[in-house]
């Protein structure tokens, strides 16, 4: 029987230095955050949730209000009342607007381009993006996928530093020059012969 691994926000792979904030919310950053570099720690926690094995991904926050409620109470987990969250997508009722984050526009890169049924292929970095920094903070980072039996490549690419990168893809003999904007996400995709 062939058994998925689904990854969340949550599941970190072997990231000593997690970026997630401690309960006392006074030491995170204002929420909602609407910066478009937000999206690098979640884009590097999807790379490497998929690199460790992972056949999919979720993010349970989908759709939450401007304050990053509504939240459940629970003093079990010592909320103190207050469980902001952060979500992909921040509504405001009131103004009858919708605000998406920088989570939700990594997440369209892999959901737009990253087909059910994709393989994740290995892809090697020079240099690869340090783990001894918080993730998604430096480097390129970079996650592939191949579709049977058609051969269309896919490849993520992950600059999260804060200047353009320029760097080199090959796959099967071919290869091309990609700039990376300061603090992106590029889908990269072509057909294998």
């Amino acid at each position: 029987m062939l058994r998925s691994l689904v990854g969340s926000e949550m599941c970190i792979r072997d990231r000593p230095n997690c970026t997630d904030w401690p309960r006392n919310h006074s030491l995170a950053p204002a929420l909602p955050r609407f910066d478009f570099s937000d999206g690098r720690i979640w884009g590097s926690r999807i790379a490497s949730d998929v690199t460790a094995g992972a056949s999919g991904w979720i993010y349970w926050n989908l759709i939450l209000d401007m304050s990053g409620g509504p939240f459940q109470y629970s003093p079990k987990h010592a909320d103190d009342g207050a469980n902001l969250q952060q979500a992909v997508v921040h509504v405001d009722p009131q103004a009858g607007e919708f605000h998406p984050t920088g989570l939700f526009w990594y997440l369209a890169h892999f959901s737009r381009f990253v087909n059910p049924g994709m393989k994740r292929i290995e892809v090697v970095t020079n240099p690869v993006a340090p783990i001894d920094v918080p993730e998604g903070t430096e480097g390129v980072e970079a996650v592939g996928f191949v579709q049977d039996p058609d051969g269309l490549v896919v490849v993520q690419l992950m600059n999260h530093d804060m200047r353009e990168q320029a760097v080199r893809l090959e796959c099967s003999g071919v290869a091309a020059e990609v700039v990376l904007p300061a603090a992106s996400i590029t889908s990269a995709s072509f057909y294998l012969d």
